[in-house]
């Protein structure tokens, strides 16, 4: 499903520069049908790439734990380097790159710096990294 959706993705990209070089006069109830379509798409297909994301990208704040898969394997096959191209093509990566940092911090790093406020110490948390994979994407 996701190599179709880049294959959209594109074709969308040149229809929706098109659409922006008919000349006003002949707008007309068609064209706004044409233009509404096409951000109805673009948010359908920006919206796809975000749940791929978020499927690949799971954080569990209840355990402590963020869990990154490098594909999918029900039925998509989609990576986690296709994700990112997506997003990037809809300008979504850095939002999505910034709830990732925010997550980190809140589920792995603030638990382990915040101070108690009963004053009992206890063992800290531990941090375990299961199959590292030195080709993991970069983010920008």
């Amino acid at each position: 499903m996701f190599p179709i959706l880049l294959v959209y993705s594109a074709n969308f990209a040149a229809a929706w520069t098109a659409i922006t070089y008919i000349p006003l006069e002949k707008s007309t109830r068609a064209m706004r049908l044409l233009d509404t379509k096409c951000f109805d798409l673009r948010r359908f297909i920006r919206d796809q790439f975000t749940q791929v994301w978020n499927t690949l990208i799971q954080v569990n704040f209840d355990w402590g734990t963020i869990t990154i898969n490098k594909e999918l394997k029900e039925g998509r096959h989609t990576t986690l380097d296709q994700a990112i191209v997506g997003l990037k093509a809809y300008k979504e990566l850095e939002k999505a790159a910034n709830q990732l940092w925010r997550d980190l911090d809140d589920a792995i790093l603030k638990p382990r710096t915040i101070l108690r406020l009963d004053g009992r110490f206890g063992p800290l948390p531990t941090i375990q990294i299961q199959e590292v994979d030195s080709e993991l994407p970069k983010l920008g």
